[in-house]
Formats: C-alpha cells, structure tokens, sequence
C-alpha cells in the first residue's frame, strides 16, 4: 500500500533528477560556449603561417579573458584541438587561412565529450609525443606573455637596497 508521503517523495525524486540532469545539461552546454573562443586562438597554432609577436599578444589575452589556467588551456589544445587538427600539420598542403569555424566547433565539440575516454587519451598522447614539437615554441611565447602580464614589472629603487 503506497501511502500519500512515499508517493511524494518518489515524485520529489524523479522532478530534482529531471533538474540535476538539466542542470548539468546546462553547464556543460556554457562550459562548450567558454571554450569555443579559445579553441579557435588555439586554432592557430596548426595552421601553416608564422604567428608573429602581436598574435601571440592577442592570444594570450584571450586566454587570459577566458577564465582557464595555463595548464586547463593546454589540456583543452591537447584533448579537444589538437585531434582535430593535427593531420593539417601533417599534410604538405595544409590550411593556411584559417578553420571554418563551425566546422570546428562541431569537431571540437565531439572531441570534448571524448576527452576522457581512456583509449582517446592514450591514443592522442601517443601523437602528441611525436607532433608537440611543432607547437612547443607557440606555448612558450604564449606562457611568457601571459606570466608579463600577471607578474607586475615593478622597478627597483637602489637607495632602499642600499640602505638595508
């Protein structure tokens, strides 16, 4: 015999399950929003052009605008952009105007919800061991640039120095 509290309470349930999931839903959905910005500046390091200082300038304020830590934005190079992208470094013809951006978005979307997936991981490490080469220096001018503008360049005052 169901009484009238059990039936609320299993109806309790199922409503703030539907809501979690939507929730979650949710989140993820704005979580992909963040990202597309930053999958499309990291876009750049597979395309077949030299990035020249001002295009590491305005990468690194993209990442710094979007909210990710350096290793949160190296992560997302590596398990979302870089499976997409890496056979145009591979290829003697690649792309060198840039991604059409739906396209990306679709494939980077994909890529996120497999990022971790095991075999995903371990084949893309596999890759990256052999390719990182080819965007290493990208991610040292960019981390250089973004460390400037968090660390305040103060000046040394020599009379403090000597007066200690």
């Amino acid at each position: 015999m169901r009484t009238k509290n059990n039936l609320y309470k299993k109806l309790y349930s199922r409503k703030s399950q539907r809501f979690l999931t939507t929730k979650v839903r949710h989140s993820r959905q704005d979580d992909i929003d963040n990202r597309k910005i930053v999958w499309h500046a990291i876009a750049s390091f597979y395309l077949d052009t030299e990035l020249l200082e001002y295009d590491y300038e305005r990468i690194a304020t993209l990442f710094t605008q979007s909210g990710f830590s350096i290793t949160e934005l190296k992560k997302i190079d590596l398990y979302e952009v870089f499976p997409v992208l890496k056979d145009n470094v591979l290829t003697i013809s690649g792309v060198w105007n840039g991604v059409d951006e739906g396209w990306l978005n679709k494939a980077c979307t994909l890529t996120y919800y497999r990022r971790n997936n095991n075999l995903f991981r371990m084949k893309v490490r596999f890759y990256n061991r052999v390719l990182y080469t080819m965007r290493k220096e990208h991610w040292i001018n960019i981390e250089s640039i973004m460390r400037s503008k968090v660390t305040p360049q103060i000046p040394i005052n020599s009379n403090l120095i000597e007066n200690s």
